[in-house]
C-alpha cells in the first residue's frame, strides 16, 4: 500500500513537473517575444543607379514579425525619412525622390538606432545619382505658320552621363503631349517634324517635360505669323449685348481711387492697362485694383512706340511687365494695349509670343485731351456703341469726375452689360478681319451652359455622400451659373445635343456633404468637360434630403493603471491579454488532461 502511495506521488509530481515545465515555457517564450531580442532591420532598394531626382523605393525588412506598428528611421541621401511596419508585418516600402545634382554622385541611406529594432548586417545601402540632364532646344525661339511644319531639334547636352535612359515628353503649352523620346549615352538629340495647330492661343510654347521628376525641364517661345491674324482687336463679332470698358494708367494715378470706387457702386469690372512705370510707381494702387476684382493688362515697360523698336525690345517690354505682375499680385496678364495704338504684323506676332492678346478700341473717349468738353467725352464713348464694343479711357483724365457716372449711366440704360477685356474677346479659333474686328471661324458658335444643355438635367451619383453599403445619394445639375460662353464646333455641339452622355460630369464630393443636406440645397460645384478645351462650371444640389453620415468609431482600448505599472515594471507591451489567456488556458487544459491520464491507470491498477 505504501509503494502504491509512493507511485501516485511521483507520478503527482512528474505530471505537476510536466504542467510547470510547458506553463514556464510559454510565459518564458512569450517574455522573449515581447522584451527580448529586438528584431533587426535590413535595408533595400529598386534600382542602384537613378536619374537625378528620380524616385528611390526603399524597402525595410524586419528579421521577425513586428510586435508593434514600426517606424524605422532611415539618415543620408537628399533627405531623412522614416518606413512605417504595421504590427505583424515584416517590411514596409517607401518611394523617395533622389537628390539633383549637377555631376554624377552617390547617396548612402543607413537605418538609424530605434527603441524597438536594431539595425542589421544590411542595415545600409549606396545608390549612384546620375548628373541632372541639360535638356534644351537648339533654338532660341522659333517661328511657325498654322498648319505647317515645325522643325524642331531636342537635345540633351551630357547625354553622354545617361547609363540609364531618360524619359522626355514634348508638350504644348497647354500641356498636350505631342510626343515621347528616350535620351541615353546612345542617343543624344532629335529632330520632331511638328504639325503646328490652327486653332492656337497665345502664348504658344513648346516645352520637354522631364518623365522622371515630373517637372518642366527646357522650353522655348513660338512666334506666330498667323495671317488671319495681322491685326490687333478693335471690336468683337457677338451676339451678346456686352461690352468692355479700359482704363490707361501711363504714368500719373490722379483719378483710379474714384474711379474705382465709382465702378463699385455700378458694380462694374472692367480692365486696366497699366505700364511698368506704373507698376513701379504706384504698387500699392496696382493691388487695390487687383483686389477689387478688375482685370490687369500690359501696357509695356516705358510707354515707347513699338513698332521703332527690335523684335527682342518689344518682346522685352511685354515680357517683363508680366513677369513683375507675377510677382506682385500672382496674375500675369493675358491682354496687351499698345503705346499710342500704334503697331504692326511684327509686333502683334512678338506680343502674343511674349504672353497677350494686342487690344486697342473702337472708341476713343479722347478725355485725356484738356481741351475736350465733357459733353464730347460722353457723346463719343456712347455714340455707335454695339455688342462686342471696346471703348478707352484713362486712369488720370481732367474731365473724369465730371462724365464717368453719365456714360456709365447711359450704358445701363442702353441695357448693356460691362465686362473686363478678356471676357469679351476669344481666345482660340477665331480670326481677325482688315478692320480689326474679331470673329469666330466658319463652323464655330459661341455657347452658354445653358444654352447647350436646355432643358436637361442629369442626375449625378456621387460616391462616399451615403451610409456605407448603400446606394449614393443622387445629386442634381441645377442651375448652371457659369455664365461664360464656350468656343465649340457646330458638329461637337450637334453632337452633344443628340446624346448627353458624351458631356462627362465629374464631382469630388469628399466631406462636403458628410451633413444633412435638405432638398434643393446648393452642395458644391461639377465641372463639365468635352474634349480637351471645353469646360463648364455649374451648381450642383440636392435632389433628396440627406442623412448625415456617421462612420463607426472604434472605441479605444482602456488600459488601467495596473496594466500601464504592469507594463513598465517587465519591459514590454501588454495590450494582448487574449494571447494570455489562451496560453493559461492551454495550460489548464494540460493539467486536466494530465489529470485524467493518472486516474485512468490508477483504476487500471
Amino acid at each position: 500500500m505504501s509503494c502504491r502511495k509512493s507511485e501516485c506521488k511521483r507520478r503527482l509530481v512528474f505530471f505537476a513537473f510536466l504542467v510547470l515545465f510547458y506553463s514556464g515555457f510559454l510565459l518564458s517564450s512569450r517574455f522573449l517575444a515581447y522584451a527580448g531580442e529586438q528584431p533587426a532591420v535590413s535595408l533595400s532598394v529598386s534600382e542602384k543607379t537613378v536619374h537625378s531626382g528620380g524616385g528611390i523605393a526603399f524597402t525595410a525588412t524586419l528579421s521577425a514579425p513586428a510586435q508593434g506598428d514600426i517606424s524605422v528611421a532611415v539618415t543620408g541621401g537628399s533627405k531623412d525619412f522614416s518606413i512605417s511596419i504595421p504590427r505583424g508585418e515584416t517590411s514596409g516600402t517607401l518611394t523617395v525622390r533622389a537628390g539633383q545634382y549637377k555631376e554624377r554622385s552617390s547617396e548612402t541611406y543607413s537605418v538609424a538606432a530605434g527603441s524597438d529594432y536594431a539595425a542589421g548586417e544590411k542595415s545600409s545601402v549606396k545608390v549612384s545619382v546620375l548628373p541632372k540632364p541639360r535638356l534644351s532646344f537648339y533654338a532660341e525661339k522659333y517661328t511657325a505658320n498654322p498648319g505647317a511644319k515645325l522643325s524642331v531639334n531636342l537635345w540633351c547636352l551630357n547625354a553622354s552621363e545617361m547609363t540609364i535612359p531618360l524619359k522626355v515628353t514634348l508638350r504644348q503649352s497647354d500641356g498636350r503631349t505631342v510626343e515621347s523620346f528616350e535620351f541615353s549615352d546612345k542617343k543624344k538629340s532629335y529632330n520632331y517634324k511638328y504639325t503646328f495647330p490652327e486653332d492656337w492661343e497665345a502664348p504658344f510654347y513648346l516645352y520637354m517635360y522631364n518623365e522622371t521628376t515630373g517637372k518642366k525641364a527646357a522650353q522655348i517661345p513660338v512666334k506666330v505669323m498667323d495671317t488671319n491674324r495681322m491685326k490687333g482687336i478693335y471690336s468683337v463679332e457677338t451676339q451678346e449685348k456686352k461690352i468692355a470698358i479700359s482704363f490707361d494708367c501711363g504714368f500719373a494715378n490722379k483719378y483710379t481711387q474714384y474711379i474705382l470706387d465709382t465702378l463699385d457702386e455700378y458694380n462694374i469690372k472692367c480692365t486696366f492697362f497699366v505700364t511698368g512705370v506704373f507698376v513701379s510707381d504706384h504698387s500699392d494702387m496696382l493691388k487695390e485694383i487687383h483686389k477689387r476684382g478688375h482685370e490687369i493688362g500690359n501696357h509695356t515697360a516705358r510707354h515707347r512706340s513699338l513698332p521703332k523698336l527690335s523684335e527682342e525690345d518689344v518682346y522685352k517690354e511685354v515680357k517683363s511687365v508680366n513677369d513683375t505682375i507675377y510677382k506682385k499680385l500672382g496674375v500675369t496678364p493675358t491682354v496687351m494695349r499698345p503705346p499710342y495704338g500704334s503697331g504692326n504684323f511684327n509686333v502683334h506676332s512678338t506680343v502674343r509670343m511674349a504672353g497677350c492678346e494686342v487690344v486697342y478700341w473702337s472708341h476713343d473717349s479722347l478725355d485725356w485731351d484738356p481741351d475736350r468738353t465733357a459733353n464730347e467725352i460722353i457723346r463719343r464713348s456712347t455714340t455707335d456703341i454695339k455688342n462686342g464694343s471696346i471703348v478707352l479711357f484713362h486712369n488720370s483724365a481732367p474731365k473724369t469726375k465730371q462724365t464717368l457716372r453719365k456714360i456709365l449711366d447711359k450704358y445701363k440704360k442702353m441695357g448693356y452689360k460691362i465686362v473686363p477685356v478678356s471676357e469679351l474677346i476669344y481666345r482660340n479659333y477665331f480670326t481677325i478681319d482688315k478692320m480689326g474686328v474679331q470673329r469666330l471661324k466658319s463652323g464655330y458658335k459661341q455657347v452658354s451652359p445653358s444654352d447647350l444643355m436646355s432643358d436637361y438635367t442629369p442626375v449625378i451619383n456621387v460616391s462616399g455622400a451615403s451610409a456605407e453599403g448603400e446606394p449614393a445619394v443622387s445629386l442634381e445639375l441645377n442651375a448652371v451659373y457659369s455664365s461664360k460662353s464656350q468656343v465649340m464646333s457646330k458638329k461637337t455641339i450637334s453632337k452633344i445635343k443628340k446624346d448627353y452622355s458624351l458631356m462627362k460630369v465629374t464631382y469630388d464630393c469628399g466631406d462636403t456633404i458628410a451633413a444633412p443636406v435638405k432638398k434643393g440645397d446648393r452642395i458644391g460645384t461639377a465641372t463639365f468637360s468635352y474634349g480637351s478645351d471645353v469646360k463648364f462650371t455649374a451648381e450642383l444640389t440636392a435632389a433628396s434630403d440627406i442623412e448625415p453620415y456617421q462612420p463607426p468609431v472604434e472605441k479605444p482600448a482602456v488600459i488601467s493603471p495596473s496594466d500601464t505599472e504592469e507594463k513598465k515594471r517587465w519591459g514590454m507591451d501588454i495590450p494582448h491579454s487574449l494571447e494570455y489567456i489562451l496560453d493559461g488556458a492551454a495550460v489548464l487544459l494540460l493539467a486536466v488532461i494530465s489529470m485524467i491520464i493518472f486516474l485512468i491507470k490508477r483504476k487500471r491498477k
